[in-house]
């Protein structure tokens, strides 16, 4: 089986630690980051781009994590579901620490009328998922 393809949404903190991570996990492969207010234009040797879009066509993620601000994931989002590239979304609203009142869920972020619109089939799985069920498939 090949190594599942990701990028990186963030160039901040939690987006090196999150990079750094999947670098040394084995079965897992970084391939890039995207933030579109990156200032860099790469990161130990790994392309960052500043449009989901491009990051998509050129690192041909399987997946996306996301450790953003929120304002930023739905265009990450709708670029994700053009490409069928699967999303992890990690969000904590900092305006609620300390409150008592925990996370705020971010239901707003990704309409889900939007999503539910979408078919199953539109959502097939990457080259790389397709090519290693293949593969199984034939043993």
């Amino acid at each position: 089986m090949s190594d599942i393809r990701v990028v990186v949404s963030g160039t901040g903190k939690m987006g090196m630690v999150i990079g750094e991570s999947i670098s040394a996990a084995e079965g897992i492969t970084l391939t890039g980051f995207v933030d579109g207010l990156a200032s860099r234009t790469e990161i130990n040797g790994m392309p960052v781009h500043k449009d989901p879009e491009a990051a998509i066509q050129e690192c041909t993620p399987d997946v996306i994590i996301d450790f953003t601000n929120a304002a930023w994931t739905p265009q990450l989002v709708d670029a994700a579901l053009k490409h069928h590239v699967r999303m992890v979304l990690l969000h904590l609203d900092l305006n609620y620490l300390g409150t008592g009142q925990g996370p705020e869920r971010h239901d707003t972020l990704i309409d889900r009328r939007h999503l539910a619109s979408r078919s199953s089939a539109q959502h097939r799985p990457s080259p790389a998922r397709r090519a290693s069920t293949t593969a199984r498939e034939a043993s």
